[in-house]
């Protein structure tokens, strides 16, 4: 389902501005906090600005992670792409959920926005960071994370205004965990250990998007 929220992305992204007067290397050096200030001081403190600099660093860390899986054989570079295609469609599903049981509002536009760049960026430290730090997770971690969400979708009141409400939340948790199942874990299982623990962290925060601004 389509929210006005990710309809208002989809938008705006169909008519981005210039880097104003920076360079893509020079963009993505600031990382996305930094980019994001710097943005928002020469184009204007707006949801819509906000939006617009979620998606341009999200298409500029994307260009770089193709440049980096460019000399990879095709078959990584599928794997890959399908990894960051699915950490995104488990991310926007999430979003639907928890969105929907927050009431909604202007405030989740850039929060949508946010999730291509968020992919991206761990996309790259996947590709790059070969440290071991980190949190060790396990694959319940996130199990537990589609309990904590159901018992919210159970206890939520949003029939009496939005009939049909639930079934629709239900069936966003549902593809959450089929995609989880059937498209994050195969390639993460074949990740090293530090890789598959940044993979897994991702979907736990990913399940939680938006938790911090409160909400049912």
């Amino acid at each position: 389902m389509i929210t006005p929220a990710l309809c208002l992305v989809l938008l705006l992204a169909q008519s981005k501005p210039g880097l104003f007067g920076k360079t893509p290397e020079q963009a993505l050096a600031m990382g996305q906090q930094k980019w994001y200030e710097f943005y928002d001081s020469k184009a204007g403190s707006s949801t819509q600005s906000m939006i617009l600099a979620c998606d341009i660093y999200g298409d500029l860390a994307e260009a770089r992670n193709s440049k980096l899986l460019a000399t990879k054989a095709a078959t990584v570079r599928k794997d890959w792409n399908n990894l960051a295609k699915a950490l995104r469609g488990f991310a926007s599903e999430s979003f639907e959920i928890n969105s929907m049981l927050a009431g909604g509002g202007t405030i989740w536009h850039p929060i949508a926005a946010n999730i291509h760049p968020d992919v991206q960026e761990l996309v790259y430290h996947l590709l790059t960071d070969k440290s071991n730090s980190g949190h060790k997770m396990v694959v319940s971690m996130v199990g537990n994370e589609f309990e904590l969400l159901k018992v919210r979708i159970d206890k939520a009141k949003l029939e009496s205004y939005q009939p049909g409400t639930k079934k629709t939340l239900y069936k966003n948790l549902t593809t959450m965990q089929s995609i989880f199942k059937d498209k994050i874990l195969p390639i993460a299982r074949g990740l090293d250990r530090h890789q598959s623990d940044l993979v897994l962290s991702f979907c736990v925060k990913s399940a939680r998007i938006g938790n911090d601004l409160g909400g049912n």
